[in-house]
């Protein structure tokens, strides 16, 4: 999460932390979108994107991912992803504990596609990091 030219100080019980700024934080989020996913396939939802919709914050920090990913490769600085992927995840958090994905309504299709959006997303951080994104937790 720091510049790799700082100081940093291991603490084990916040690495390891399943609340915010911690790899399994992360992993955690990206299990949850993919129990999503898979509730949506077995009630035979797809993943439709209503270009009418508002953009929501969730989907404007998905849609940065390409230019983070780009600005850490040129900076040659790994925390950049790891930052962006930390407020991905309390995003998509935040948003899933606001509103109901599966709910039946028209706009369910929409929000399985940002689901789907988001676990690609963060799944991609994931694997730039060096961290493995687990399908269940």
């Amino acid at each position: 999460r720091q510049a790799i030219n700082k100081d940093t100080i291991f603490d084990r019980e916040k690495a390891l932390s399943l609340d915010g700024d911690s790899g399994p934080y992360m992993q955690y989020a990206h299990a949850r979108a993919l129990a999503i996913i898979a509730k949506a396939h077995e009630q035979a939802i797809e993943a439709r994107v209503d270009t009418t919709a508002e953009p929501i914050p969730l989907t404007r920090l998905i849609y940065r991912f390409p230019d983070i990913a780009a600005r850490a490769v040129e900076l040659r600085a790994p925390h950049i992803v790891t930052n962006y992927a930390i407020e991905l995840s309390s995003t998509f958090n935040s948003w899933y504990a606001q509103v109901q994905v599966l709910d039946g309504t028209d706009a369910t299709s929409h929000k399985v596609a940002i689901v789907s959006a988001l676990a690609h997303t963060l799944s991609r951080c994931l694997y730039l990091l060096g961290i493995p994104a687990p399908e269940k937790m």
